[in-house]
């Protein structure tokens, strides 16, 4: 190897090495966008029915589209089934499973997690209650997300038809989300 003994030709050879590596580099670069990723790799699983009151229908719905409405916004609703939150505010325990899961776009702050406790007693004094958290970017929304929750949980959650209840919030939450991403 008597040719790369030249200090011209080693020279020569290391940078067309360099400039063939910065190439190859750019090359692989994935696109430089400044929108938040809502890439859906994989499957992901949007229930936790700790409690055993929703029909596989429903967590399947509840799955299925919270696929579209990630891909679509980045956004994501979590329902969570519990006997008891363990004394815990049910707010603030929706906001501690958001924050663990990740729920929603990281950049957009825009989860929404919405949880059943059966045995908990209500500020009302009646048993079993239900609460809904959102991340930061959610709050220009102000009160309709707790809204919908009232509307649309309240008369099935106290008939003891949870499943129900579940489900028409849950889509009113998507019709929801629809307006606020358009």
């Amino acid at each position: 190897m008597k040719i790369f003994e030249k200090r011209s030709v080693a020279a020569a050879v290391m940078v067309l090495a360099i400039v063939a590596g910065v190439l190859l580099g750019q090359a692989r670069k994935p696109a430089d966008t400044s929108a938040p990723s809502t890439a859906v790799v994989g499957t992901y699983t949007y229930t936790y029915d700790h409690a055993g009151v929703l029909s596989d229908k429903t967590m399947k719905h509840i799955d299925a589209m919270n696929t579209s409405l990630f891909a679509q916004t980045g956004a994501q609703i979590m329902v969570v089934t519990v006997d008891s939150t363990g004394g815990t505010d049910i707010v603030q325990y929706a906001t501690d499973l958001g924050n663990r899961y990740g729920v929603g776009s990281a950049e957009r702050d825009n989860g929404l997690v919405i949880v059943l406790a059966l045995e908990d007693i209500a500020q009302n004094g009646l048993k079993g209650d239900y609460g809904v958290s959102g991340g930061d970017g959610l709050y220009k929304y102000g009160q309709e997300l707790t809204s919908l929750l009232y509307a649309y949980m309240e008369e099935d959650f106290a008939a003891g038809d949870y499943d129900a209840g579940v489900e028409k919030t849950f889509d009113a939450y998507i019709d929801s989300f629809a307006d606020f991403y358009d």
